[in-house]
Protein backbone atom coordinates (compact mmCIF):
# COMPACT_ATOMS: atom_id res chain seq x y z
CA UNK A 1 0.00 0.00 0.00
CA UNK A 2 1.46 3.26 -0.95
CA UNK A 3 0.52 6.88 0.53
CA UNK A 4 0.09 9.95 -1.31
CA UNK A 5 1.32 13.10 0.71
CA UNK A 6 -1.95 15.30 0.32
CA UNK A 7 0.15 18.88 0.09
CA UNK A 8 2.53 17.24 -2.69
CA UNK A 9 -0.15 16.11 -4.46
CA UNK A 10 -1.92 19.81 -4.36
CA UNK A 11 1.03 20.87 -5.36
CA UNK A 12 1.25 18.92 -8.65
CA UNK A 13 -2.10 20.14 -9.24
CA UNK A 14 -1.23 24.18 -9.29
CA UNK A 15 1.44 23.25 -11.71
CA UNK A 16 0.24 23.98 -14.92
CA UNK A 17 0.84 25.89 -18.48
CA UNK A 18 4.93 24.51 -17.99
CA UNK A 19 5.34 26.25 -14.57
CA UNK A 20 7.90 23.91 -12.53
CA UNK A 21 8.56 23.50 -9.27
CA UNK A 22 11.27 24.83 -7.83
CA UNK A 23 12.26 22.35 -4.99
CA UNK A 24 9.58 20.37 -3.05
CA UNK A 25 12.31 21.12 -0.13
CA UNK A 26 12.41 24.82 -0.62
CA UNK A 27 9.44 27.06 1.23
CA UNK A 28 6.51 27.04 -0.89
CA UNK A 29 8.42 25.88 -3.61
CA UNK A 30 9.75 29.44 -4.23
CA UNK A 31 13.53 30.22 -4.94
CA UNK A 32 15.14 33.30 -3.21
CA UNK A 33 16.09 35.23 -6.69
CA UNK A 34 19.82 35.76 -6.70
CA UNK A 35 19.79 39.56 -6.38
CA UNK A 36 17.90 39.30 -2.91
CA UNK A 37 20.92 35.93 -1.88
CA UNK A 38 24.02 38.49 -3.00
CA UNK A 39 22.18 41.56 -0.93
CA UNK A 40 22.09 39.07 1.75
CA UNK A 41 25.80 38.03 1.56
CA UNK A 42 26.95 42.13 0.91
CA UNK A 43 25.09 42.97 4.37
CA UNK A 44 26.60 39.48 6.61
CA UNK A 45 30.06 40.47 4.74
CA UNK A 46 29.65 44.33 5.64
CA UNK A 47 28.05 42.78 9.38
CA UNK A 48 31.64 40.82 10.25
CA UNK A 49 33.33 43.90 8.97
CA UNK A 50 32.29 46.28 11.57
CA UNK A 51 32.81 42.98 14.65
CA UNK A 52 36.22 42.57 13.11
CA UNK A 53 36.60 46.11 13.57
CA UNK A 54 35.05 46.07 17.03
CA UNK A 55 37.17 43.10 17.75
CA UNK A 56 40.19 44.76 17.03
CA UNK A 57 39.02 47.77 18.76
CA UNK A 58 38.35 46.13 22.53
CA UNK A 59 42.11 44.36 21.77
CA UNK A 60 43.82 47.90 21.67
CA UNK A 61 42.04 49.21 24.81
CA UNK A 62 42.55 45.95 26.42
CA UNK A 63 46.08 46.20 25.72
CA UNK A 64 46.37 49.35 27.02
CA UNK A 65 44.62 49.09 29.81
CA UNK A 66 47.26 45.81 30.48
CA UNK A 67 49.59 48.07 29.99
CA UNK A 68 48.91 51.27 31.90
CA UNK A 69 47.98 48.49 35.01
CA UNK A 70 51.22 46.74 35.18
CA UNK A 71 53.24 50.43 35.54
CA UNK A 72 51.12 51.24 38.43
CA UNK A 73 52.52 47.99 40.02
CA UNK A 74 49.83 45.74 39.38
CA UNK A 75 50.24 42.06 39.27
CA UNK A 76 48.64 39.52 36.91
CA UNK A 77 48.37 36.10 37.84
CA UNK A 78 47.95 34.00 41.00
CA UNK A 79 48.86 35.16 44.09
CA UNK A 80 51.80 33.29 45.31
CA UNK A 81 50.69 30.07 47.57
CA UNK A 82 54.10 30.21 49.90
CA UNK A 83 55.34 33.46 51.45
CA UNK A 84 58.87 34.11 51.57
CA UNK A 85 59.55 33.56 55.40
CA UNK A 86 57.50 30.02 53.89
CA UNK A 87 60.21 29.00 51.45
CA UNK A 88 63.18 30.29 53.81
CA UNK A 89 61.50 28.19 56.64
CA UNK A 90 61.09 25.23 53.74
CA UNK A 91 64.48 25.80 52.85
CA UNK A 92 66.15 25.33 56.05
CA UNK A 93 63.60 22.09 56.99
CA UNK A 94 65.59 20.55 53.41
CA UNK A 95 69.16 21.48 54.18
CA UNK A 96 69.63 21.74 57.93
CA UNK A 97 67.07 18.77 58.89
CA UNK A 98 67.33 16.84 56.01
CA UNK A 99 63.63 16.60 56.14
CA UNK A 100 62.23 14.97 52.73
CA UNK A 101 60.53 17.91 50.06
CA UNK A 102 57.21 15.79 50.14
CA UNK A 103 56.97 15.83 54.29
CA UNK A 104 57.94 19.84 54.02
CA UNK A 105 55.35 20.48 51.60
CA UNK A 106 52.69 18.17 53.34
CA UNK A 107 53.58 20.66 56.66
CA UNK A 108 52.72 23.57 54.22
CA UNK A 109 49.85 22.33 52.84
CA UNK A 110 50.91 22.26 49.37
CA UNK A 111 51.80 20.13 46.17
CA UNK A 112 55.74 18.79 46.30
CA UNK A 113 55.98 20.96 42.42
CA UNK A 114 54.57 24.12 44.27
CA UNK A 115 57.33 23.86 46.74
CA UNK A 116 60.00 22.66 44.06
CA UNK A 117 58.87 26.02 42.43
CA UNK A 118 59.09 28.62 44.92
CA UNK A 119 62.94 27.27 45.93
CA UNK A 120 64.15 27.18 42.63
CA UNK A 121 62.61 31.22 42.16
CA UNK A 122 63.28 32.39 45.49
CA UNK A 123 66.66 34.14 45.45
CA UNK A 124 68.40 31.91 48.65
CA UNK A 125 69.60 33.69 51.58
CA UNK A 126 72.91 33.63 52.86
Amino acid sequence: MTTTNPSRAACRQRRHGGNTLASWYEPHGVRQPRSVAARSHMVSTAFAGIGDFERSLIVERTSAGRIAAKARGVRFGPSPALSAAQIENARKLIKDEEKPVAEVARLLGVHRATLYRALADAPAEA
